[in-house]
């Protein structure tokens, strides 16, 4: 049994394995790949996930309340997902229809960044935790923001806790909260640094953050233009190309 701070409510309870995403969600099988953890302090080639992509950081209360409210929209989404996912072409950006509910869809990719982050930060994720934990709240704390991509080609992609920024002509700073990659889904997850502009934004993903706006349970058609990006680093916001990755090796 392992007991801790719930990423959620904040008590220290028996803690329970919460799926990142939810196991209905194509993520109920192992998984071997390399995390960041595992390049850059463990000095490791793998890491392996015998139940599926998560993490022991969730209370039964608070893993069994997310799921029931907000669980069966999430898996909804990720199955219409996977439908354009294996009609869309390579280098397709256009307008696809989703049939969703947007509120509860926003609230468990939250529930997933939560979920992965340090138990030193729970103080300062306060009003998000707020905004998971009461099912009917609306519009998301400010300083968030949430990205979704199409991954199709790569590795599974599972970090978080790290502050990244770009320099240069439209560049950008993010401290990322969190990114997870499974298909037919990517989710970027980050807190801009000041003025800066979200590095998700930089690489031009898909903003979902205004799934807030909408009310608990409101199904909506909803239109969205979600970028292909691919996963080969462990490293978020890394979405380089197998070509792109050589011809940088060829430069050094």
């Amino acid at each position: 049994m392992t007991t801790g701070i719930c990423r959620l409510c904040g008590e220290h309870k028996k803690l329970s394995f919460e799926h990142i995403p939810p196991r209905s969600a194509f993520n109920d099988h192992q998984r071997v790949f390399q995390t960041i953890e595992d390049r850059l302090l463990k000095n490791r080639s793998h890491s392996k996930f015998r139940r599926g992509l998560g993490k022991v950081t969730l209370c039964e209360s608070c893993n069994s309340n997310t799921g029931s409210w907000y669980g069966e929209a999430f898996v909804n989404w990720t199955k219409q997902g996977f439908e354009w996912f294996n009609k869309i072409g390579e280098g397709a950006l256009i307008n696809l229809p989703y049939n969703i509910k947007p509120l509860n869809v926003l609230k468990q990719t939250l529930v997933m960044a939560l979920a992965m982050a340090p138990e030193g930060s729970l103080n300062y994720h306060e009003d998000l935790r707020r905004f998971v934990l009461c099912k009917k709240l609306k519009y998301c704390p400010p300083h968030y923001r949430v990205h979704v991509y199409f991954c199709k080609g790569g590795q599974p992609r599972f970090s978080s806790g790290m502050a990244i920024m770009k320099v240069g002509v439209g560049g950008g700073a993010s401290y990322i909260e969190g990114e997870i990659a499974l298909p037919p889904f990517g989710y970027s997850i980050t807190t801009p640094f000041g003025s800066h502009r979200s590095l998700a934004d930089v690489e031009n993903l898909c903003e979902i953050t205004w799934f807030a706006k909408y009310n608990y349970d409101e199904k909506r058609n909803i239109y969205l233009q979600i970028p292909i990006r691919e996963t080969h680093e462990p490293f978020p916001l890394d979405y380089r190309s197998t070509e792109d990755m050589e011809k940088h090796r060829r430069k050094r």
